[in-house]
C-alpha cells in the first residue's frame, strides 16, 4: 500500500461526451492514499461513467488522467456477473470479496449495497473502514455513506464538487454552496441588466476604459447561469377507498421447497399501514410477498384480501418492463393519452414529471441506466391507482433525490404499502411496522420503524427472554435469544466502571467531531491552502476511527 500523503490518481480538465450529451466538462479530481470517497449525483449525471473512466474501462475525449506508478486498481461495477447458482446478493458479495482479496491500492465500487442484505452491508462497512487502501464508492445508501466516507464528491452539470466529511456534512455544505451560487447568479443578472442600456447605446468611439467595461459586460453576459435541478414529481392518482378488511394474514405458514419461511404468522393491515419486510438474502422475503399476492399457496392458515384491495407490484429485478419498448410505448401504448387511475392524462406530460426528456421518450428502455429504468417502473406502477403498493427493493438504482421524493410520496399515500428493503434510512422514514424474517419459520413483528425493531431485539437479548409467537400486540413472533456468558461480580464492577468512563469519552469525542464538522460548513474553509484542508480531513478521519473503537468496546461491555 502507498504512503497516505501520496496522490494515487490525478484527474485534470477531463471532457467526456456520449453523442451530444456532456458527461464531464473540464472536471478535475484527485484521490490520496487511504481516502474513502463517496460519489453522489442524480441518475444520468455520470457517476458510473466517472468510475469506469478511473477503472480504465472508458477513455475521455480530452484532459489528463494520471496514476502513481504501480497503482493497482480493482473495480466492481453496478451489474454483477450473476452466477446461475447464486442470488443477485450472493453474486454481488462474491465479486466484492474477490476485489478485496486482490489488495488493490484503489478499490472502486459502484452501488455495492444493491441486493445485499442488512447484515452484509454492515460487514461491508467494517471491511471498508479497516481497509488500508483507498476506496471510491457510488451508493444511494445514506447510512452506509455516513458510516464510511471521509469526503464526498458530487457530479453535477459535468463538474465535480468536493465536500469534506460524511453524508450529513455534505448535505449542509451543499445547501451553503447552492445558496452562494444563487447569490452569484442574482448579482450577475443585476450587473447585466444595469449595463445593458449602456451597451445598447452603441457609443461610436469608446475609450480604453470603456473597452474594459464592455469586455466585463460580455464576460458576465456569456456566463452560463447555474443549472437548477429539475424536481421529480411522483404523481399519485386517486385511489379506491379501502374496505374495513384490507389484508388479513391468519396463522399462515409459508414454505419454499423444504425451507420454512414463516410459521403461524398473523397480521391485519390497518389504514395507512406501511409494512417493511427485512431479513437475510435467501430468507424468503419475496416468497412471502408472492404468497400475499396469491401467486403461491400457503401451507396452512389463510390470507383474506378485502373486496376493495387492489395491488400494485414493483418487482425486485425490474422484469415488469419490456426493454425493447420506448417509454411512450411502455406507459401509453404509443398513444398521446394514457389512463391515470380513473382519469385520462397526456402521456408525455406524465412522463416529464418523472424527468424524462423528449428525446428519451423515444429511446429504447434497453439503453437506459438502472436508475432511469427504476423511475420508469415507478411511473408505470403508480399510474394504476392501486391502494396497496407492493415494492421489492424500490431504492435500488435510484439517486438520493428520487429516494427522498419517493419517501414523501409514500408518507402522503392514502393506501397501504408492503416494502422489502435493505435501506435502513428508507425503512426508518417510511415504515410503521417491521416484519423481520429470522430462520426456520421464526419471525419478529414489531410496531414502529427499523430502529425500534433493533432496540427490541437488543432488549430481548439483554433480558434473555424466551419470546413466543403472539405474546403481545407490539411485539409478536419468536426469536432465538443469545444467552450471555456468566461474569463474576468483581469483573462486573470493573466493567461498569469502564462503561461509565467510555460513555464520558464517547460524549467528548462526539462533541469534537461535531465542532470540526461545523468548520466544514463555513465558506471560509474552502479558501484555505490544500494542505490545511487535508490536515483537517485527516483529523476528522482519526476522530471517527477513535469513536468507532470506543463504541465497539462499549457495545461489547453492555451486550
Amino acid at each position: 500500500m502507498n504512503n497516505k500523503s501520496s496522490t494515487l490518481i490525478q484527474v485534470s480538465d477531463i471532457f467526456l461526451h456520449f453523442g451530444s450529451k456532456t458527461i464531464l466538462e473540464r472536471a478535475s479530481f484527485s484521490l490520496k492514499a487511504g481516502e474513502i470517497v463517496g460519489v453522489v449525483g442524480r441518475n444520468g449525471s455520470g457517476k458510473s461513467s466517472f468510475l469506469k473512466l478511473l477503472a480504465g474501462e472508458l477513455e475521455s475525449d480530452s484532459g489528463t488522467l494520471d496514476y502513481k506508478s504501480y497503482t493497482k486498481v480493482s473495480y466492481v461495477g453496478q451489474d454483477s456477473n450473476v452466477n446461475a447458482d447464486l442470488s443477485g446478493g450472493e453474486s454481488k458479495w462474491l465479486e466484492i470479496i474477490k476485489a478485496f482479496e486482490q489488495q488493490p491500492d484503489v478499490l472502486i465500487l459502484d452501488e455495492p449495497t444493491n441486493h445485499l442484505d442488512i447484515q452484509a452491508i454492515y460487514e461491508l462497512e467494517q471491511n471498508i473502514k479497516n481497509y488500508k487502501g483507498s476506496v471510491l464508492v457510488v451508493s444511494h445508501d445514506r447510512y452506509f455513506l455516513d458510516q464510511i466516507t471521509s469526503r464526498l464528491i458530487e457530479i453535477r452539470d459535468g463538474k465535480i464538487f468536493n465536500h469534506p466529511g460524511n453524508y450529513q456534512t455534505y448535505l449542509e455544505n451543499k445547501a451553503l454552496r447552492l445558496e452562494i451560487e444563487a447569490t452569484q447568479d442574482s448579482r450577475r443578472l443585476a450587473f447585466v441588466k444595469r449595463e445593458l442600456s449602456w451597451v445598447r447605446a452603441g457609443v461610436q468611439a469608446r475609450s480604453t476604459k470603456d473597452k474594459g467595461r464592455l469586455d466585463r459586460f460580455y464576460e458576465q453576459y456569456d456566463k452560463k447561469p447555474t443549472t437548477k435541478d429539475e424536481e421529480l414529481n411522483l404523481l399519485l392518482p386517486k385511489i379506491k377507498p379501502l374496505s374495513n378488511k384490507i389484508i388479513n394474514l391468519e396463522n399462515i405458514t409459508v414454505v419454499a421447497g423444504d425451507k420454512k419461511i414463516v410459521e403461524d404468522l398473523s397480521f391485519s393491515f390497518q389504514p395507512k399501514t406501511r409494512l417493511g419486510i427485512v431479513g437475510p438474502n435467501g430468507s424468503g422475503k419475496t416468497t412471502l410477498i408472492k404468497a400475499i399476492l396469491g401467486e403461491i399457496e400457503v401451507i396452512s392458515g389463510k390470507i383474506v384480501i378485502g373486496y376493495n384491495t387492489v395491488f400494485n407490484y414493483q418487482d425486485q429485478e425490474k422484469l415488469a418492463l419490456n426493454l425493447d419498448k420506448t417509454p411512450m410505448q411502455e406507459i401509453g401504448d404509443d398513444e398521446e393519452k394514457t389512463s391515470f387511475g380513473y382519469e385520462i392524462i397526456a402521456t408525455r406530460k406524465y412522463l416529464k414529471h418523472f424527468l424524462f426528456t423528449s428525446q428519451q421518450l423515444q429511446t429504447k428502455i434497453s439503453n437506459f441506466s438502472g436508475g432511469q429504468r427504476a423511475r420508469l417502473l415507478l411511473a408505470k406502477i403508480l399510474k394504476q391507482a392501486g391502494n396497496c403498493l407492493v415494492l421489492d427493493e424500490p431504492t435500488n438504482d435510484l439517486d438520493l433525490e428520487t429516494i427522498k421524493v419517493l419517501e414523501d410520496s409514500l408518507n402522503a399515500f392514502e393506501g397501504v404499502a408492503i416494502i422489502v428493503s435493505h435501506d435502513r434510512y428508507f425503512l426508518n422514514q417510511v415504515c410503521n411496522q417491521i416484519l423481520s424474517i429470522e430462520r426456520d419459520g421464526k419471525y419478529i413483528l414489531s410496531t414502529g420503524n427499523y430502529d425500534e425493531l433493533l432496540n427490541k431485539k437488543l432488549l430481548l437479548n439483554a433480558q434473555n427472554i424466551e419470546q413466543k409467537p403472539n405474546i403481545n400486540s407490539s411485539l409478536t413472533g419468536s426469536l432465538e435469544v443469545i444467552k450471555p456468558l456468566k461474569v463474576s461480580n468483581k469483573q462486573q464492577k470493573i466493567n461498569q466502571k469502564r462503561t461509565k468512563l467510555l460513555e464520558k469519552e464517547i460524549e467528548l469525542l462526539e462533541q469534537k467531531i461535531k465542532t470540526l464538522e461545523l468548520t466544514f460548513t463555513s465558506s471560509e474553509f474552502y479558501t484555505r491552502k490544500p494542505d490545511k484542508i487535508n490536515s483537517q480531513i485527516k483529523k476528522h478521519e482519526t476522530l471517527k476511527k477513535e469513536l468507532l473503537e470506543l463504541m465497539t468496546e462499549w457495545e461489547n461491555l453492555v451486550s
